[in-house]
C-alpha cells in the first residue's frame, strides 16, 4: 500500500509579510524526501488568485513532513488561503521500500483557516438552532482493499466554540437491509483530527451507549454481531476526517455523522461535508444531509470534475451532473455551473470554497432546503467516469 496523507496541520489566523505559514502533513507511514517538495497554495481573493510554494523544510525519516511559506508584503488573501489537493510535487516522498505516496490529499483541506488581511477570520460561527442547520452528513462509494483511491474519506467540520458529541458509523453488511446492493462485508472506521490524530476508531460495533445514540438521532438500527463500525465520541471544535476501509474485498460502504448532541441552541454545528472518489460507469458519489431548525437554511451543493484537474488530480469526471433529492423526489439539479453562475460564484466565494473556472463542465447549484434529509447525487453525463468531488456547504447568513 502506498504512503497516503491522513491528516493536514496547518497555521491558523491572520498573517502579515515576513510570518511563515507552516503546513504538516501527516502519513499512515514513515516517509523518506528525496529533493525539495512543495505544497501549492492558492492566495489572494476571487478572481486575483495566485499561486505560491509552501517548501519542504523538515521531517523526513517520519510520518510528518513539515511546509513552510513567507508572507511577502503583496500577499493579500481576505477570503482564506486554500491548500490544493494534489499532493507534494517537485521531489520524491515514498516509504522504506520505495513506494512513493499517494498523488492527492484529503479532500477536506481545500480551505486552511488562514487570512493574510486584516478583517474576520475565514471559518463559520454557530448559527442559532432556529435559523436552520446541518445536523448529520454521509458519503457513499465503493471500497476495495489496497487500493487507497477506494478507501472512503469523507471531510466534515464541528463549527463553533464548543465541543460537539457525534455518532460515527461504518455501514457496510447492514445496507442490505435499506436495499443498498454489493454492500460491503466488514468495513472499519477512522476518524483524524486536522493534526493527523486518530481520535476514535472502530472495527465491529457493541455496546449501549451506541444503540442509544442511533437510536436518539433517528439512524436506522445495527442488528447484534454485524460487522458494520460505530463509536459514539465527543470533539472539539475542528476539520475533521472520517475514514472507512474495507478488511478485504471489496463493496458499497457507507459514512455517516450525526449530531448527537440533541439540537443544544448555541452548540457547535456540523458543517461543510466533502467525499472524493472514482465514479464508475452508471455509478455516483451520494453524500447526505440532514436540516434541522425552523426556518430554510441555503447551502451550495457542488459536483466537481474538470476542476480538480489543476490541483493535479488525474483522469477527472470530465461533465459531472449533481442532483438533490428529498425523500426520493428529486429537488433540484444542474449540468454545467456556468448556467447559473451568478448565484455559485457569490455562495463560492462566501463559503470558502475553491472558485470553478469559467466554462468549465463542473455542476453546481444554490438553494435554500427547509427541515429534513437529502441527497446529493453526483453522476457523470452519458455514463462517463473518473475521479469527482461532492461537496455541500452551509452558507452564512446573508449569503
Amino acid at each position: 500500500i502506498h504512503p497516503t496523507v491522513v491528516g493536514v496541520l496547518s497555521s491558523q489566523g491572520e498573517f502579515h509579510a515576513g510570518q511563515a505559514i507552516v503546513v504538516t502533513l501527516h502519513y499512515n507511514a514513515a516517509v523518506l524526501v528525496t529533493g525539495t517538495p512543495h505544497l501549492s497554495l492558492a492566495i489572494g481573493p476571487a478572481g486575483a488568485t495566485t499561486f505560491k510554494d509552501a517548501v519542504y523544510a523538515s521531517g523526513s525519516g517520519s510520518n510528518d513532513l513539515t511546509f513552510q511559506y513567507a508572507v511577502t508584503a503583496s500577499d493579500n488573501d481576505p477570503d482564506g488561503v486554500q491548500l490544493l489537493p494534489s499532493a507534494p510535487s517537485g521531489g520524491v516522498i515514498a516509504d522504506v521500500a520505495g513506494l512513493t505516496a499517494s498523488p492527492s490529499l484529503p479532500v477536506r483541506h481545500f480551505v486552511s483557516g488562514i487570512t493574510i488581511k486584516a478583517g474576520a477570520l475565514v471559518g463559520l460561527g454557530a448559527p442559532s438552532v432556529e435559523r436552520g442547520a446541518l445536523m448529520n452528513v454521509s458519503a457513499r462509494m465503493r471500497v476495495v482493499e489496497g487500493d487507497a483511491n477506494r478507501s472512503l474519506i469523507t471531510g466534515y467540520v464541528n463549527a463553533g466554540s464548543k465541543t460537539k458529541r457525534v455518532l460515527l458509523r461504518a455501514i457496510g453488511p447492514a445496507q442490505s437491509g435499506i436495499g443498498v446492493p454489493g454492500a460491503h462485508a466488514d468495513p472499519r472506521l477512522r476518524v483524524y483530527s486536522s493534526a493527523g490524530g486518530v481520535m476514535a476508531e472502530n472495527d465491529d460495533w457493541a455496546g449501549a451507549e451506541t444503540i442509544a445514540a442511533a437510536a436518539s438521532v433517528g439512524a436506522f438500527s445495527l442488528s447484534p454481531g454485524t460487522r458494520d463500525s460505530a463509536v459514539v465520541v465527543t470533539l472539539p471544535p475542528g476539520a475533521y476526517t472520517l475514514v472507512v476501509s474495507p478488511n478485504g474485498g471489496a463493496g458499497e460502504a457507507l459514512a455517516e455523522v450525526y449530531d448527537a448532541d440533541g439540537g443544544v441552541t448555541g452548540a457547535s454545528v456540523i458543517t461543510n461535508l466533502s467525499t472524493r472518489g472514482l465514479v464508475d460507469e452508471g455509478g455516483s458519489l451520494i453524500a447526505g444531509f440532514a436540516v434541522r431548525g425552523a426556518s430554510g437554511q441555503r447551502v451550495l451543493v457542488r459536483g466537481i470534475g474538470p476542476g480538480l484537474a489543476k490541483f493535479g488530480v488525474g483522469g477527472v469526471l470530465s461533465n459531472p451532473i449533481v442532483k438533490i433529492y428529498h425523500d426520493g423526489q428529486l429537488v433540484a439539479q444542474n449540468d454545467d455551473w456556468g448556467t447559473v453562475a451568478a448565484d455559485v460564484a457569490p455562495a463560492s466565494a462566501a463559503s470558502g470554497a475553491f472558485a470553478l473556472d469559467a466554462g468549465s463542465k463542473d455542476a453546481a447549484i444554490v438553494l435554500t432546503l427547509g427541515p429534513g434529509a437529502y441527497s446529493a447525487v453526483v453522476s457523470g453525463a452519458g455514463n462517463t467516469t473518473g475521479a469527482a468531488l461532492v461537496e455541500v456547504y452551509e452558507l452564512p447568513a446573508g449569503n
